[in-house]
């Protein structure tokens, strides 16, 4: 049997469209692979950014850390991917003496002696009277902690409803 060389002309042709036809599959492939990659990870990074992953609170209250560096105690009673509802809410409030030997204090004074005390204040008191529930944009909040039963916060918590008048 010969083989003439159109015959291999067209032999070779159709090998080089074959092997031409599964590069270009090959890539597309490859195209495919990546693209759902790239948008995996996206939405991975969206989801957790967004606090999709949420956990239910194990304690009675929590701690919520905001990026503006202050801190809220509460019930957390309902959460989603933008936001955290927080209620029973208290803040921390630093009452600095104001005075030295009857003398008002000044800024140097302050610095040298810090004499901080602090105050657990419950939500509501303020002067514009909010309600007693807060929804927290998610953006904001730098970390979330579950307070033991035994925390000196949740000690002041009990003692305040303790001498609250029903």
């Amino acid at each position: 049997m010969t083989i003439n060389n159109n015959q291999l002309e067209e032999q070779t042709l159709k090998l080089d469209k074959q092997l031409k036809q599964r590069k270009r599959e090959g890539r597309m492939g490859l195209i495919v692979i990546i693209v759902i990659a790239v948008l995996l990870a996206y939405w991975i990074r969206q989801g957790l950014s967004k606090g999709i992953i949420l956990r239910e609170p194990q304690g009675e209250y929590q701690a919520i850390f905001l990026t503006n560096d202050q801190i809220y105690f509460g019930r957390i009673v309902n959460q989603n991917q933008e936001e955290v509802i927080l209620s029973d809410i208290y803040y921390f409030t630093t009452l600095r003496a104001l005075q030295y030997n009857g003398e008002p204090k000044t800024s140097t004074d302050t610095l040298n002696t810090p004499s901080d005390t602090f105050s657990l204040i419950k939500l509501g008191s303020e002067l514009h009277g909010p309600k007693d529930e807060m929804r927290i944009n998610r953006n904001h909040i730098l970390f979330i902690e579950d307070l033991k039963k035994d925390s000196k916060v949740i000690t002041a918590i009990k003692e305040y409803k303790g001498t609250k008048k029903p």
